[in-house]
């Protein structure tokens, strides 16, 4: 139903709820698919086909059309005070997390490992390519981690689109 709930996990209550009622920006194919809470600007970051962030109550501060897939994944990283956001098409944006502007985008395509034969999982995407489904940064927040709905994980320099490395599952699991 397009409604965000916060909660106080010590008391479990509900603290606050937002709505996202404007269905010309939220149209019913445009669901919310991640959330991230930065704690250091107090905001909350909500993504589906757009990023918007938004601050106590209701004052959204900002919002932009980022994305022409589900959003599978936003990430904040303290380190380079970035945001990003990654969707089902493996396109991922780097945002400035003051200012909301894009200053990075690349495609984080992941493709299985040589003789292993995928059917591409989503439109857009190519023969051989499948869906990154889950992100998340390393320790040092130097470098991003994919994971796609083949098993396969990927690490990139996320400032600049370059591929560090791969994993792949067994064959035989």
């Amino acid at each position: 139903d397009k409604t965000v709930k916060c909660w106080d996990t010590s008391s479990m209550k509900e603290i606050h709820s937002l709505s996202f009622v404007d269905e010309t920006v939220y149209r019913p194919e445009n669901k919310l698919t991640a959330l991230l809470w930065d704690s250091e600007h107090r905001r909350l970051v909500t993504a589906g086909n757009r990023l918007s962030c938004w601050r106590d109550e209701e004052e959204k501060i900002k919002g932009t059309n980022s994305h022409e897939a589900p959003i599978t994944a936003a990430l904040f990283n303290s380190l380079f005070d970035s945001v990003v956001s990654v969707d089902a098409l493996s396109f991922v944006n780097v945002w400035e997390a003051r200012t909301g502007e894009r200053v990075f985008r690349f495609q984080a395509l992941h493709r299985p490992p040589p003789g292993l034969a995928v059917a591409s999982d989503g439109p857009g995407l190519g023969k051989t390519a499948v869906s990154i489904t889950s992100a998340c940064f390393d320790d040092n927040l130097r470098r991003m981690i994919t994971g796609s709905s083949d098993g396969t994980c990927h690490v990139w320099n996320f400032n600049n689109g370059e591929l560090l490395g791969s994993l792949a599952p067994d064959k035989g699991q």
